[in-house]
């Protein structure tokens, strides 16, 4: 997942500021890795759970499931979080943050959280990706 986004954030058209995501793995374990995301499209990372995450059951599957397990845990504790961020008339979320401050992430995702607690570019992606899959 890292290089695909990595590549489609270099190559977009637009100014990508912020990379918004559900959660550091997509579609069961493949992960993003903030870090490299950083490092390679200069873009930050912002995820955003509609729950807290349970750190004992991911690192439990992690381990039972990947020879590579504790690489792929070191990845999921990139970012900082999971910060709690109350969105006015909606309800909760949680955060990670990686390579920008979490002032600033609660700033952007509560801008953007318009019809929902879910900023609209995320919630608008996550739309199209069900409709098309």
């Amino acid at each position: 997942a890292t290089d695909k986004i990595v590549r489609a954030i270099l190559s977009s058209k637009w100014k990508i500021e912020i990379l918004f995501a559900r959660s550091v793995p997509i579609a069961g374990f493949n992960l993003i890795d903030p870090e490299e995301i950083l490092g390679r499209a200069g873009v930050p990372s912002v995820f955003v759970l509609e729950d807290e995450p349970d750190s004992k059951a991911v690192e439990g599957a992690l381990s039972r499931h990947f020879e590579d397990w504790r690489y792929r845990l070191a990845v999921l504790r990139k970012p900082t979080g999971p910060l709690r961020l109350q969105i006015p008339g909606t309800g909760e979320v949680f955060l990670g943050c990686y390579g920008i401050a979490p002032e600033a992430a609660f700033r952007a995702v509560s801008a953007l959280s318009i019809f929902g607690k879910i900023p609209e570019p995320l919630r608008i992606c996550c739309l199209l990706s069900k409709a098309i899959s």
